[in-house]
């Protein structure tokens, strides 16, 4: 395999595609570089039961939000709170159910976020809320998240959580990751962003289409801060190559491919694969 497509760190046969940022000039680029994860303990079906109960399901810490401005002319407000995973147990689509409010506390609307990734044990999102005018800030009234097969809920509000056993859909990733990357070269900068641009390599054998990766940004203390998808817009036929633009905020210190979907043509097959956590979702189309 080309080593300058794809470098690999082999941990307990765990792969993670990571790129960081350490551009803050023109004249600098992204580089690949090794990012070792600790790999959790995989359930078996039938185990979760005794894994997720009431007393470990509370998962989420979620910080007070603090107020600031996505503008420096402040024509509107952000909350920003910080999603923590204090459990011992990878998390994944997870939801956050909140109410805006008003200077006097009263409920303007009512609002969910999906924050489409997976976070594992240790690891903070900061999400951003942009409020609608008239609100100054959020009320978290729950949250929502797969752990293994199972779908938990638990309402702030009345202190309630809700266990729903969902049919087992994930598989190891190992046999479906077919993609490499390149490392990036930057290609152009905007007031708030950079852009860049990395290859990617079709590894299989088999042809794969409508290729979309889900690519995280972090601060500068390892925090996630924004999800974003880019797409492919053409077919990738066994070890072909093709070019694909990344843009990244200037608030970014590190950005990682968190993950990527991709259909499987011979085999009708819509892959999404899971890098942070190892799995896979296989649907037929």
């Amino acid at each position: 395999m080309n080593k300058g497509i794809k470098k690999i760190t082999l941990l307990a046969n765990l792969f993670v595609a990571s790129i960081v940022l350490v551009a803050c000039s023109d004249s600098e680029s992204i580089k690949n570089e090794s990012v070792i994860n600790i790999p959790t303990l995989k359930q078996s079906e039938g185990e979760l039961e005794e894994y997720v109960q009431e007393d470990n399901a509370k998962a989420l810490s979620i910080e007070e939000v603090n107020l600031d401005s996505v503008n420096e002319d402040r024509t509107y407000k952000v909350a920003i709170d910080k999603i923590k995973n204090i459990s011992d147990f990878d998390i994944s689509n997870i939801s956050l159910i909140y109410n805006e409010i008003d200077k006097d506390g009263n409920i303007i609307s009512e609002s969910k976020m999906l924050l489409d990734m997976t976070l594992k044990p240790g690891e903070v999102f900061k999400a951003t809320f942009k409020l609608k005018e008239g609100s100054e800030g959020i009320s978290m009234t729950s949250y929502e998240y797969n752990a293994l097969d199972s779908t938990i809920n638990v309402n702030l509000k009345d202190n309630n959580i809700k266990i729903t056993k969902n049919k087992l859909s994930k598989v190891e990733s190992d046999e479906y990751e077919v993609l490499s990357f390149s490392d990036a070269e930057k290609i152009d900068s905007t007031k708030d962003s950079y852009k860049y641009k990395i290859k990617i390599k079709n590894n299989s054998s088999k042809s794969i289409s409508n290729i979309t990766l889900k690519v995280v940004e972090l601060n500068e203390n390892g925090e996630y801060i924004k999800v974003s998808y880019e797409s492919l817009n053409s077919a990738l036929n066994p070890s072909e190559e093709s070019e694909i633009i990344i843009s990244a905020s200037k608030k970014s210190s590190k950005i990682k491919v968190m993950g990527y979907v991709y259909d499987d043509i011979n085999a009708n097959l819509n892959i999404d694969i899971d890098l942070n956590s190892d799995g896979a979702k296989i649907n037929n189309y």
